[in-house]
């Protein structure tokens, strides 16, 4: 009959542990990047942007004084681009 060895330092489950918490931690990694997730869609950008309109506001809406100046302005933009271009590059 042969004799068993004799324990060898560091052999008492060690390296068992040391696996289990690596293993532990990284699945308490991935559980908690999977919650974060939104389950929603992804939308592409154009599709976001085919659902955006622009709506004016109403003229009775813009007050007056600088503000409403500067709204007016927007307004004219948005609602009247070449005609405002043309106009912008004849005063330049």
């Amino acid at each position: 009959m042969t004799e068993p060895l004799p324990p060898t330092p560091g052999d008492d489950g060690d390296a068992q542990r040391i696996i289990f918490g690596i293993t532990a931690a990284l699945l308490v990694l991935v559980v908690t990047y999977k919650v974060g997730q939104s389950d929603a869609p992804v939308r592409a950008p154009d599709e976001a942007a085919a659902d955006a309109s622009f709506s004016p506001p109403a003229e009775s809406t813009i007050p007056a004084g600088p503000d409403g100046d500067a709204i007016r302005r927007g307004r004219l933009i948005f609602t009247a681009t070449s005609a405002d271009a043309a106009s912008t590059s004849a005063t330049a």
